[in-house]
């Protein structure tokens, strides 16, 4: 149960950053890290997702971070 409310308020973390129209930095990127963490622990199984389409979220996130570390690298 844990498990399922920590990698929902981190999926509500990732939300209101974008909300916030935030710069994907260094702190997004370990909010990230840890939520596919609780994702992969436990194989999508107990995880709490506001959306609907599991695939589409994450691969959004995927991109997100894909652009995040390149831009980290070349800041």
């Amino acid at each position: 149960m844990w498990t399922s409310l920590e990698s929902f308020m981190l999926s509500r973390a990732l939300d209101t950053h974008a909300d916030l129209s935030k710069v994907k930095d260094t702190e997004w990127i370990h909010v990230l890290l840890s939520y596919l963490a609780t994702y992969i622990d436990n194989q999508g199984m107990e995880i709490l997702m506001h959306e609907v389409d599991k695939v589409a979220y994450l691969t959004e996130l995927m991109n997100g971070l894909k652009t995040a570390v390149s831009e980290l690298e070349t800041g």
